[in-house]
């Protein structure tokens, strides 16, 4: 689990440099595992303070339905 949180880490620490001004970043696992999901989220954004969380969410199999996942809507500052 570790190597993997690392991994997303970097991978959106990565994909946020493509992200212009006002532009906006989803973030999304197939997971439900907070180390890959929310807190993974949360560091990130405390070290880039251009974006914030617009909005996130999961969907869970017992509610929902089918497999589970994680999102979250980045936007980058004006």
């Amino acid at each position: 689990m570790a190597r993997l949180r690392k991994e997303q880490l970097e991978l959106l620490r990565r994909a946020a440099t493509f992200v212009k001004p006002g532009g906006v970043l989803v973030y999304s696992t197939c997971s439900l595992e907070p180390e890959e999901n929310g807190d993974l989220v949360t560091e990130f954004l405390k070290d880039n303070a251009d974006f914030t969380l617009d909005e996130s969410g999961d969907v869970l199999p017992m509610r929902d339905g089918f497999d589970g996942a994680y999102a979250a809507r980045l936007v980058r500052k004006p």
